[in-house]
């Protein structure tokens, strides 16, 4: 599974405008999910904030906001100007009508280690396409200020693809070529770097499924 195009965006660019209010509304609780987890990853940045500190997010909101969100990209055509149709599965999941099969959702990149540093700022995403059929869209790779995540349709094996993946450094800032990632962690702690000795945090987010 090859990467796609990716991109490095600011968060008002995610805000696609492809659903309906009344659908958009439904989903609001998985953006203040994510919002939380955002938030949590964007203080252990902050110069002033040092020692240990813990968030603890849904997990299962999480992954529908990583799903609903790589949808949301391809629907308002940021990734390529052909259109799509949404895997029905998938988007009974999203609204919580169902859950993803075994060895597919949610997926985070636990090592190389997350270092929050000014360089990891930012929001960015790329697509996982099927090598058979390029058009084929199964995954999504998400950066949310440092931390890697990754939703895939498909039971397979995410890590191969992931080390693969030539950086092109608008979307991550980790060498990928010995990357491994948990399904469904129960907690992942990363580290802030390249501060002062005394002002080094940590943050604990602890997923509950």
């Amino acid at each position: 599974m090859p990467f796609m195009q990716g991109r490095e965006v600011g968060s008002a660019d995610l805000k696609a405008k492809v659903l309906c209010v009344t659908h958009n509304s439904a989903l609001h609780d998985l953006d203040d999910e994510a919002i939380k987890l955002a938030t949590a990853l964007r203080g252990l940045r902050a110069v002033k904030q040092t020692g240990e500190m813990t968030v603890r997010v849904d997990g299962w909101k999480i992954e529908r906001w990583c799903l609903k969100s790589g949808f949301n990209l391809l629907a308002s055509r940021w990734l390529e100007p052909r259109g799509f149709a949404p895997d029905p599965q998938a988007v009974r999941v999203i609204f919580g009508d169902s859950r993803p099969p075994p060895a597919t959702g949610l997926y985070v990149v636990i090592d190389p280690p997350v270092m929050m540093t000014p360089d990891t700022d930012q929001v960015g995403w790329q697509m996982f396409a099927d090598e058979r059929n390029p058009a084929a869209i199964v995954g999504v790779y998400i950066q949310l200020h440092g931390l890697g995540l990754i939703v895939s349709n498909q039971p397979s094996d995410i890590t191969v693809a992931l080390r693969a993946t030539k950086n092109s450094g608008k979307v991550a800032t980790s060498n990928w070529s010995a990357a491994r990632v948990i399904h469904h962690p129960r907690c992942v702690e990363l580290f802030r770097n390249k501060v002062p000795p005394g002002e080094r945090g940590s943050l604990t987010v602890e997923f509950v499924w």
